[in-house]
């Protein structure tokens, strides 16, 4: 279980490190641009596809791993902090055997997606320039992949009497190790 967590884990950070450095390289090409524009009267054919289509996609989807593994999301638990420790663990395998058919039907429909893309060949126009977008739409399932497995890896702590439902870093003391790892 440690080694599927450790590849897990250096999967989300080597995703969420492109996703970072997708925002950086989205900033530089939006400068870029406007100075070009602006400047030169010139400019980069493109822009606005590639910041919709290739930067926000991959700076939203890729992350979703990392904030399963770090149980970053909301969570208001005013009843749940109130009840019981079987009916809390009642809660926590209904919540994650929805998160598992939710993203599972996610990953399935989005790859399919991806695929069609693929097989197309698809691609858009812009300013006279023929710009490639199939690889856009793989980003998506793998996104919502790497949560899947995280919610898996937290259904199997549950199997073996572990907490599904601990805040923060302390998920990741045991099996799943920090991303900076």
């Amino acid at each position: 279980m440690k080694a599927i967590a450790r590849f897990l884990s250096i999967g989300n950070a080597m995703l969420s490190t492109i996703a970072g450095v997708l925002v950086i390289v989205m900033v530089l090409h939006v400068t870029v641009d406007v100075t070009m524009r602006y400047v030169f009267n010139a400019p980069i054919p493109g822009t606005i596809l590639a910041v919709s289509t290739f930067y926000m996609t991959a700076v939203v989807f890729l992350p979703l791993g990392l904030s399963e593994q770090k149980d970053a999301h909301i969570a208001v638990e005013v009843i749940y902090d109130l009840l019981g420790n079987v009916a809390r663990r009642i809660l926590d395998v209904l919540g994650l055997l929805v998160s598992l058919a939710v993203l599972g039907a996610l990953t399935v429909r989005t790859f399919e997606e991806a695929m069609a893309k693929y097989r197309i060949g698809a691609a858009t126009v812009e300013s006279g320039v023929r710009i490639v977008t199939w690889p856009s739409y793989f980003v998506l399932p793998l996104g919502f992949a790497f949560m899947l497995l995280f919610v898996l890896l937290r259904l199997a702590h549950v199997a073996r009497g572990e907490p599904a439902r601990v805040a923060g870093p302390k998920l990741d003391a045991d099996d799943l190790p920090r991303v900076s790892e």
